[in-house]
């Protein structure tokens, strides 16, 4: 089955290749850091900030997943004039944070 050792054993890689993360990366090296740098609008640091409580699994406030779930939504947030941030988008980072 897909929990199964092997599997979750590479499921990190398979993600990386399905996504291409890695070509993405390679091709813009400092983007993310970058989008960490910029001035994000406050009333979607504030939705954030508050959906991340309840955004399984539940975590205190300064652990490092907590910490990289913010920075991930808070880059995507200020990379996507569209979208910004909506509700829910934290379950999907969780998720893939948890398989990376």
């Amino acid at each position: 089955g897909l929990e199964s050792g092997e599997f979750v054993a590479i499921r990190g890689s398979v993600w990386q290749l399905v996504s291409r993360s890695v070509e993405l990366l390679q091709e813009n090296p400092n983007l993310y850091q970058s989008l960490l740098k910029k001035k994000g609008d406050p009333n979607y640091i504030n939705c954030i900030t508050m959906d991340l409580p309840r955004t399984p699994p539940y975590l205190e406030d300064n652990s490092e997943r907590h910490k990289i779930l913010f920075n991930v939504l808070y880059a995507y947030s200020v990379s996507d004039s569209a979208i910004l941030y909506c509700q829910g988008m934290s379950y999907v980072v969780s998720l893939l944070i948890s398989v990376m």
